[in-house]
């Protein structure tokens, strides 16, 4: 299996304890390596200098963590913050430091909590320019807010009008965007062609951001498109549960 699977145990962040507040409550801080904000409730907790099975992370707010057990622990403590189950990475990826998202994850199979959901046409627009070094296509976004208060798990798909049948989807694709060139010899010309497309999403605290990258391909002549820009259709899934894949969607 490589370094492709983990069973059991899944290491996802390291803190410090930077003070005590009362047994088993402390204020957390980072030091070199260390952040604490990707602690989670439920996670496992292990440190160095003292020993306490089945302790977990019970209430958070901010720097401060409760724990499962009342443990008195030193200040400079650090903390390693697990999570039990199965992991499997893409091929390729490493699951200890995956670059792209699990391609199972059983933290998720007990159920995600659906905050809420939505389907809508974003609209493509915008020209592109004829090829003069200028790099950047026009994009259009949709912006969701959520008032979580946190960033949480979230879903995007999306497709092109052709893709759709009767109003479904016949298929949808993950959040990805490109810029390619094209070159063509006509005799002793030869011709660039630029384009952008793709669809891409972000979350943060407040809101998910979808972007529309189809602003088209564009004509040596300058005065037309080989691919006109395009709408794109999306739907997105918010979850209750906070965000585990490092801002990505599932």
């Amino acid at each position: 299996m490589g370094n492709r699977v983990a069973i059991g145990r899944y290491e996802t962040c390291t803190a410090t304890i930077d003070s005590q507040i009362g047994a088993g409550m402390f204020y957390m801080k980072n030091v070199s390596g260390d952040d604490y904000t990707k602690i989670r409730l439920g996670q496992g907790i292990e440190g160095t200098g003292y020993t306490a099975n089945n302790s977990y992370v019970t209430w958070l707010s901010g720097t401060r963590m409760h724990m499962t057990y009342s443990l008195n622990i030193d200040a400079g403590t650090r903390l390693t913050f697990i999570d039990n189950g199965l992991f499997i990475a893409q091929a390729g990826d490493n699951v200890l430091d995956p670059s792209n998202n699990l391609a199972f994850d059983s933290r998720t199979a007990a159920g995600l909590f659906v905050a809420m959901s939505g389907t809508t046409p974003l609209k493509g627009e915008g020209s592109i320019s004829a090829p003069t070094g200028n790099a950047s296509g026009n994009t259009t976004t949709a912006t969701i807010s959520h008032s979580l208060g946190y960033t949480p798990a979230y879903a995007v798909r999306w497709c092109y009008g052709n893709d759709l049948s009767s109003g479904v989807a016949t298929q949808m694709y993950t959040p990805t965007d490109w810029y390619g060139l094209k070159i063509q010899m006509y005799g002793f010309n030869v011709y660039v062609y630029k384009g952008y497309g793709g669809c891409t999403a972000t979350m943060d605290d407040d809101e998910l951001v979808i972007t529309n990258h189809e602003s088209g391909t564009d004509h040596p002549s300058g005065t037309s498109y080989e691919m006109p820009a395009r709408d794109v259709y999306y739907a997105y899934t918010i979850f209750a549960q906070k965000d585990f894949t490092g801002g990505k969607s599932l």
